[in-house]
């Protein structure tokens, strides 16, 4: 097939599936509509907008603030409990090392700084993501080789928020704060949010002090074709104030009560795809 044969091929695909999504926009205001006319509808489930392309279900939870403990490194192990399950949205781990001294030889990668979390969804599926620091943002999968883990999905990724620090601080005693922004390109890959994530473990690199915020936080959980695109929130306001996002799920301040906008996005293979749903809380 010729160049020009390929560019059309792509072209007709790309407008296939802008009008499919075109409909299902459509389709999904009328739902809205229906379902604020029908009182029952309304009663039944306030916050849960339907198409055919599946549900976008928003989800509001509080958590307190909670000392999880302090945690070093053991040689070894995969996996270290954790007092109590946390949403992930709301929880902070501080780690600490002494980074050794940055190479000279660029072939050699320099020291980083990272931790693990073992994740829980609502489906009752597991999964490990790994954060470490880096220049770039990126995520690939690595397989755990011991039992009871080997199946266990598993995904490194890096963020790169945290560099500046790093870059600068080679050869000293460095403290950073990982929180679910850290873990975004990990999430990306098992198309879940972090508000929708209950923590249950940790993969401990270096010293670690495990703590959560008291928070309310506003995910959305995603069925359908919009679960299989990942849809997660990008940005938000409460009442017309933009809301602080993390890891997909935004984080709500002052009285929970009003109207809630959501910018929301995916992707379908190659393809982005973006969305806004108005929820009143």
């Amino acid at each position: 097939m010729g160049g020009r044969s390929i560019v059309r091929v792509i072209s007709a695909m790309r407008k296939s599936l802008a009008a499919v999504l075109a409909i299902a926009a459509v389709s999904i205001s009328i739902t809205a509509v229906i379902a604020a006319a029908d009182p029952s509808a309304s009663q039944a489930s306030p916050y849960l907008i339907s198409s055919f392309m599946g549900n976008i279900e928003l989800r509001v939870s509080h958590s307190e603030a909670v000392d999880l403990g302090t945690y070093s490194y053991i040689p070894g192990t995969l996996f270290r409990p954790i007092p109590t399950p946390v949403n992930f949205a709301a929880l902070k781990m501080d780690v600490s090392k002494v980074l050794s001294s940055k190479p000279d030889n660029p072939n050699i990668p320099p020291d980083t700084i990272g931790i693990g979390v073992w994740v829980r969804t609502p489906e009752n599926m597991t999964a490990r993501l790994v954060s470490q620091v880096g220049e770039a943002k990126f995520a690939r999968q690595t397989f755990i080789y011991v039992d009871p883990y080997r199946n266990t999905p598993s995904y490194t990724c890096t963020t790169d928020r945290l560099w500046p620090l790093v870059n600068s601080s080679y050869g000293q005693l460095i403290s950073v704060t990982f929180t679910a922004e850290d873990f975004e390109s990990g999430l990306s890959c098992i198309k879940q949010s972090a508000g929708n994530l209950e923590v249950y473990g940790v993969y401990i690199y270096d010293n670690s002090h495990l703590y959560t915020e008291e928070c309310t936080t506003a995910s959305v959980r995603c069925t359908g074709l919009y679960g299989f695109a990942g849809m997660s929130i990008v940005s938000a306001t409460l009442n017309g104030a933009e809301c602080p996002v993390e890891g997909g799920t935004a984080k709500l301040s002052g009285p929970v009560s009003g109207t809630l906008t959501l910018n929301l996005e995916g992707r379908f293979f190659f393809i982005p795809y973006t969305k806004t749903v108005t929820f009143q809380l």
